[in-house]
């Protein structure tokens, strides 16, 4: 049975696919598949061929929102940047990713099947309580 190899830098980054869609992002192509695929270990390894290693504790960033939670993971090294959570946070904060609409607040009362988790949740999601009289 054959050992795993793994690609070299040079190899890797001549499996991305660069500037596929109006940020100019780039997509890693697996060379087996030939399919996208995401994760952070993707645009972690982008970031660390053209910009050196990552602190440890740090996340990589992404300057263009498109991260491994929009099913895209860019791994265009130039929309990368490291930063700790509270960095990441606030810059989705300031670019107004963090806005909750009614529309996700419903998404998520239906994941929770009616049964808030945490306070927070009880307080969005609370039912209005029926007026009853004793008379």
């Amino acid at each position: 049975m054959r050992g795993f190899k793994p690609l070299t830098d040079q190899e890797w980054l001549n499996n991305v696919k660069e500037h596929v869609n109006e940020k100019d992002c780039s997509k890693y192509i697996n060379p087996k598949t030939g399919n996208h695929v995401v994760g952070s270990k993707y645009y972690r390894r982008a970031y660390r061929i053209v910009h050196g290693p990552i602190p440890k504790g740090y996340f990589v960033c992404h300057s263009c929102d498109n991260g491994v939670w929009d099913s895209f993971g860019c791994v265009n090294p130039e929309h990368l940047f490291v930063g700790t959570q509270f960095d990441n946070m606030h810059d989705a904060s300031v670019k107004g990713r963090l806005v909750r609409s009614k529309e996700y607040c419903a998404k998520i009362a239906t994941a929770l099947k009616g049964k808030p988790k945490t306070e927070s949740h009880r307080k969005i999601y609370q039912r209005p309580q029926k007026e009853t009289s004793l008379v």
